[in-house]
C-alpha cells in the first residue's frame, strides 16, 4: 500500500477484488428485513423431483429475492404429474 504525500489517500494493487461476498450479504439482509416488514415470503417447498418427461425449468431469476419464487415438483400421489408453485415475494 501507498499513501500521497499528505497521507489522505491510499493505493493499493491487488490481484482479485470480488464483490460476491457483499452481494450475498446485502441480499440476506434484505431478505430478512423484508420477512420482518411482510415485504418477502420464504419459497415455495416442491415434493418430489421433477418427473421424467420434464427437460428443464427454466426460471427469470433465481433469487431469494427475486419478484415470484418457484419451484416445480412431482404430485406424490403420481410421479408422472408435474406440480409447479409459485410465491408472489412482493405485497
Amino acid at each position: 500500500m501507498q499513501w500521497n504525500d499528505d497521507r489522505t489517500e491510499a493505493t493499493a494493487v491487488v490481484e482479485h477484488l470480488s464483490t460476491k461476498w457483499f452481494e450475498e450479504f446485502a441480499g440476506t439482509v434484505t431478505t430478512e428485513l423484508g420477512k420482518l416488514t411482510s415485504q418477502r415470503t420464504d419459497p415455495p417447498q416442491c415434493e418430489g423431483k421433477e418427473p421424467e418427461w420434464v427437460d428443464q425449468s427454466i426460471f427469470l431469476r433465481d433469487d431469494r429475492n427475486a419478484p415470484l419464487l418457484s419451484c416445480v415438483g412431482s404430485d406424490p400421489a403420481s410421479a408422472s404429474v408435474a406440480v409447479v408453485k409459485i410465491a408472489n415475494n412482493r405485497p
